[in-house]
């Protein structure tokens, strides 16, 4: 007993400064951007269909076509516009004010965009939040909590001007009309999907019932406004009212894909979804597609033939407005298996859809490109 009370003893005594440097954060990766000498090689070297891909993108550069997406590639996430074939990059926001899960919205003359940060007891007063009385105990609970480092969403001008904290909530996406932003509630670990009215200024939390894990996240408008998909789990979908704001009169939600799904995206024309599929092991994670169709729920789920290995990370697709190419993040390990807490080397490929296993390369800063949105005019017959 004397010995294990000079242990405890001892054990107190450990400097403080000891204990703090076991906490201390790992270092940030650098970030080492492609050289323009490299860059010239790697192109050099890309196969004749490679170079064909390259060309077509070329051409819908000179289109309004935008992608928009997140990078580290300063030390902070920020939001960054470019065109389809990588070239003419803008960088949207600046200095601490960064943020993730970018979407551009119809007209494609605003970003909205998530953001941690710590704000005060005043500053979350200000923002809409649900007050219905049925609302779920796990997330209204947690609502208009202490100040602390939460997730928001905001909207800015492409421009960078214009900046403006709308909701509480993180991955949100812009609804067809316009008129509504999608999003999940800041409830960590159980998330809901809200809906923002945008005109109105107020938020519609939708009721999950018979969910258990994590909840629902990630949502995502389908381009015909009918439909809300969601994910973190299971693919819910959740049939809209006409107004994309609330769920229509007696909706029923079902199930679209089963096991652990994240990311999901509608395909123009509402034809498609792609999704993401991470084993949480040494497996990596892959996409996979199905047709959509409202009679039958869901057609026969497909893996990408994107050509990669295995045991490679990828993640975060959308389609092109035109539906012929996909937009998506790769990287060639996991640094510690979850892509999430890769900071570095994490890129933005294009390839067609169906994937054909030719790829081509559209960021070279050697950063992490994350949560990538292709916008465009609405797709035509």
């Amino acid at each position: 007993m004397r010995k294990l009370a000079v242990v405890l003893a001892l054990s107190l005594l450990v400097p403080a400064a000891l204990r703090a440097e076991e906490k201390k954060e790992p270092e940030p990766p650098k970030i080492v951007p492609v050289s323009d000498e490299e860059k010239v090689k790697l192109l050099e070297a890309e196969t004749p269909e490679q170079k064909k891909l390259r060309a077509e993108l070329a051409e819908l550069a000179k289109t309004d076509q935008k992608i928009v997406f997140n990078a580290n590639a300063t030390g902070k996430q920020q939001i960054y516009v470019m065109c389809p074939d990588g070239s003419g990059v803008v960088q949207v926001t600046k200095g601490d004010a960064g943020g993730n899960y970018p979407h551009l919205s119809p007209d494609g003359k605003r970003v909205v965009f998530g953001r941690e940060e710590t704000v005060t007891a005043e500053d979350i007063k200000k923002l809409p939040f649900d007050e219905s009385e049925n609302l779920i105990n796990q997330v209204k609970k947690n609502r208009r909590a202490n100040p602390k480092k939460k997730a928001f969403i905001w909207i800015i001008n492409t421009d960078g001007t214009g900046a403006e904290r709308v909701a509480a909530g993180g991955a949100p996406h812009w609804s067809a009309n316009g008129k509504a932003v999608a999003y999940h509630t800041d409830t960590r670990p159980f998330y809901a999907p809200a809906v923002l009215d945008l005109e109105k200024r107020t938020e519609k939390v939708f009721q999950i019932s018979g969910v258990k894990g994590k909840g629902q996240c990630m949502p995502a408008f389908s381009p015909d406004g009918k439909w809300l998909l969601t994910s973190n789990g299971p693919v819910l979908v959740w049939p809209l009212d006409e107004n994309q704001t609330g769920l229509a009169p007696e909706a029923k939600i079902y199930r679209a894909v089963n096991g652990h799904v994240c990311n999901t995206e509608f395909g123009p024309k509402t034809q498609y979804i792609t999704w993401v599929i991470d084993t949480y092991s040494c497996l990596g994670s892959w996409l996979c597609y199905a047709k959509f169709d409202p009679s039958t729920k869901l057609g026969r789920a497909e893996k990408m033939k994107l050509g990669w290995p295995d045991k490679s990370v990828n993640y975060f697709p959308d389609f092109s407005p035109c539906g012929k190419y996909l937009v998506y993040v790769h990287a060639d390990t996991q640094e510690g298996v979850k892509s999430w807490t890769v900071r570095s080397k994490q890129e933005l490929y294009v390839c067609r859809f169906p994937p054909d296993g030719v790829n081509v390369r559209v960021t070279w800063n050697g950063a992490a490109n994350q949560h990538p949105h292709w916008w465009g005019p609405p797709a035509t017959e």
